[in-house]
């Protein structure tokens, strides 16, 4: 289709048809018509949404991560909304199964649109913790506290976060010492 209201009357109706697939809960179908409508328009930010939608629902978290990541700054009011507490979901579910690297993905991409959110700096803090990175957990976990000072969870993370970036900076103080390296001490 050339035609530029053909096409866009073709990705309309593959959204259609892609919407009342996932209603009959035939999700492989589903996926197939926003996938030809996403490639039909690859900006369509319905299409794009929709499919990273039913990836998550179908708990193909890496997937749903991949499609949603291309959603920069959506018009639509209901997906600017709606896109970073589904990025916050996908990043739980990818931390679940240690998957630390597409966790902190998918929280960075959620904090574009949130930068003000304490869960999302929180559970960034969290993310870091788990992957041994305690300084810039330490960092993330205090933006928390500052946008909420009643968080749940952050006060206990933040002292652990800061007994483990102690411990680690020790040891390589350490370390630079045993090798003689004393500027390297210094700077831990």
């Amino acid at each position: 289709p050339g035609d530029a209201r053909v096409r866009r009357y073709i990705v309309s109706s593959r959204l259609a048809r892609g919407v009342a697939f996932a209603g009959e809960k035939k999700y492989d179908e589903a996926l197939v018509e926003f996938k030809k409508a996403a490639l039909l328009d690859p900006k369509n930010e319905n299409a794009l949404y929709l499919q990273g939608y039913l990836h998550y629902q179908t708990a193909s978290f890496k997937q749903a991560l991949e499609v949603l990541t291309q959603l920069r700054s959506p018009e639509a009011a209901e997906i600017a909304e709606n896109l970073p507490l589904l990025l916050q979901n996908i990043a739980v579910e990818l931390q679940t199964r240690e998957d630390f690297a597409g966790a902190e993905k998918a929280l960075t991409h959620a904090l574009e649109f949130r930068e003000k959110d304490p869960d999302l700096h929180y559970l960034l803090g969290y993310n870091h913790m788990k992957k041994g990175d305690y300084t810039p957990a330490v960092k993330e976990i205090k933006e928390a506290l500052l946008l909420d000072p009643a968080h749940p969870k952050a006060t206990l993370a933040l002292a652990i976060a800061t007994e483990k970036s102690i411990d680690q900076r020790l040891l390589q103080a350490e370390d630079g010492m045993r090798r003689g390296n004393y500027s390297i001490a210094m700077a831990a």
